[in-house]
């Protein structure tokens, strides 16, 4: 048995977008809904609609709404073509996560925004330590279903196996990102735990690092106090642990940009 399958198709509609159907160019992926029923796990699917976002806005030929402005339709969202309104986009995911021990079940939909129609929905199903091949497969299935053009490099990136990470490094990752997203210096101070801790647990950790660098410099700067020499050292880690790593490269430029007096 596959250590992530992917579920049966649960909606079909005009996903493959026939000819005469308007291209899908943009896209943006509303908070994941927390299925599990505790509040406590919030961070855990918050941090999988910034993963997903991140993996979608890979491909050059898409364009995909920022974190922070899908994310203000968390809580008491309008009707789909509002928000596609709002946010001048073609499409919306829509999903759900559900946590439970070491199982984790996602339900995607891909929705056009313009006519509230649904494409496509899917399910997929995996585990705790399968969970960066979980997204890579969610992120893979909405670029096929809209055809986006994709270029061999960004073809690959999506579809190599990522890395193993333990469950539990990858547990505290999302809780340091769902912490600093909160912007203030407690926050920021606590998502520095949660990194090193993830770090600690997996130390060949690049996303760890990364925004460990990040957290270290919002931290520094909020006090009055950036500590230099950390924010550089964990930024470049970063880097050398995965040299395509996105985040590693923008944890580089953040840390010249704010350390440099």
């Amino acid at each position: 048995m596959a250590a992530a399958a992917v579920g049966v198709v649960l909606f079909r509609g005009s996903g493959r977008l026939a000819g005469g159907t308007p291209p899908i160019r943009s896209i943006a992926v509303l908070p994941f809904q927390n299925l599990s029923g505790d509040p406590g796990q919030e961070y855990f699917s918050d941090g999988m609609t910034e993963s997903l976002s991140a993996r979608l806005a890979q491909i050059h030929s898409l364009a995909v709404t920022s974190r922070t402005s899908a994310m203000r339709f968390k809580d008491n969202p309008p009707p789909i073509p509002e928000i596609g309104r709002l946010l001048g986009v073609d499409a919306i995911v829509e999903s759900s996560v559900q946590r439970s021990g070491t199982r984790v079940r996602i339900i995607a939909q891909l929705i056009r925004a313009s006519t509230d129609t649904h494409l496509w929905a899917k399910e997929f199903n995996g585990s705790t330590s399968d969970l960066l091949e979980l997204e890579s497969n969610v992120a893979n299935a909405i670029a096929d279903e809209i055809r986006a053009e994709v270029t061999p490099t960004e073809r690959q990136r999506l579809t190599k196996t990522p890395r193993r990470v333990a469950p539990d490094a990858q547990d505290a990752y999302l809780l340091g990102r769902y912490q600093e997203w909160r912007n203030d210096v407690a926050s920021y101070k606590q998502a520095i735990g949660s990194f090193e801790r993830a770090i600690s647990i997996q130390p060949d950790y690049a996303e760890a690092y990364a925004l460990l660098s990040i957290a270290l410099r919002n931290y520094g700067i909020a006090v009055g106090r950036p500590d230099s020499d950390r924010i550089r050292n964990a930024a470049f880690k970063a880097l050398e642990l995965d040299p395509d790593l996105a985040v590693a490269h923008a944890a580089v430029v953040h840390s010249r940009t704010c350390c440099s007096a």
